[in-house]
């Protein structure tokens, strides 16, 4: 519980906004957007929660933010990434061949 408490505190986030972007394959995501640019948890510490929490941080920063939507990627064979954020209602917009984009709304800023 001390380490988890450690982590979250010592957590910061890297995030970039966007502003009506539209992104690949015609879809248009719109209003104010907000991208996650990278986390990562260490496999030593896979199963604690701690990748939803980092997730969950971000989604709250974002709704604070007032964004309308949020964006991140993953490459593809980041399996344990990719159930995690399509578990936490993320959808798939789009991929490039290696990297998966996602995307999510947040209810109340469309």
């Amino acid at each position: 519980k001390r380490f988890f408490k450690t982590i979250l505190a010592r957590f910061k986030l890297l995030f970039q906004t966007n502003h009506n972007n539209s992104a690949a394959n015609k879809f248009e995501l719109r209003g104010k957007g907000i991208s996650l640019i990278g986390i990562g948890v260490d496999p030593e510490y896979n199963g604690f929660g701690i990748g939803q929490n980092l997730i969950s941080a971000f989604e709250k920063k974002a709704t604070q933010l007032g964004m309308s939507y949020m964006r991140l990627s993953v490459y593809d064979n980041n399996l344990r990434a990719i159930r995690l954020y399509e578990r936490l209602g993320w959808s798939r917009l789009t991929n490039d061949g290696k990297t998966l984009y996602y995307y999510k709304n947040i209810s109340g800023n469309l």
